[in-house]
């Protein structure tokens, strides 16, 4: 007899967690705007400097991606109908959301690394860029997996039976 592996569980605890490190890396994010002088964030990169100007405005709206992941994450891993749609739109906008980033991310650290020193135990300038795109395709691509996933009758934990106490 085979048995069969339902990932819904795991993918809800997966978003919990990465929710949960949204909202603290936002909290994070806006403590040190606040304490940090405005003249250091100034980063000579054609794309990333718009990021760092404007770090409160992106660090409140991970906190609130962050928090809707953690509520939809809770409500999916407890069974309610609400919580697979919810979970299903914040991955994908998640996913929408760190493609566009990527896009300029990418561009900005290879920008920012060929205008580096390199002395002889410094990596090439290709890599940083590389690492940046790996990064990338390695939290997006998850998160496409689990947006298709919940789409799937294996994916609706509120029709799974649940032992009974």
């Amino acid at each position: 007899m085979t048995v069969k592996r339902l990932y819904g569980k795991d993918i809800g605890y997966a978003a919990l967690g990465f929710g949960g490190l949204m909202v603290a890396a936002a909290l994070m994010a806006i403590i040190i705007q606040s304490v940090m002088p405005k003249d250091a964030l100034a980063l000579p990169v054609r794309g990333l400097d718009w990021f760092f100007k404007h770090t409160v405005l992106l660090g409140s709206l991970q906190f609130t991606m962050g928090g809707c992941l953690v509520v939809a994450a809770r409500a999916y891993l407890r069974g309610k109908p609400w919580g697979r749609v919810v979970l299903r739109c914040a991955l994908a906008v998640l996913a929408l959301t760190l493609t566009a980033y990527a896009v300029v991310w990418i561009p900005g650290i290879r920008d920012f690394t060929a205008g580096l020193p390199h002395d002889s135990f410094a990596p090439p300038a290709v890599f940083f860029p590389i690492m940046a795109a790996v990064t990338c395709v390695s939290l997006i691509v998850p998160m496409i997996v689990a947006v298709w996933y919940l789409g799937t009758p294996a994916g609706r934990m509120e029709l799974t039976p649940r032992p009974s106490r």
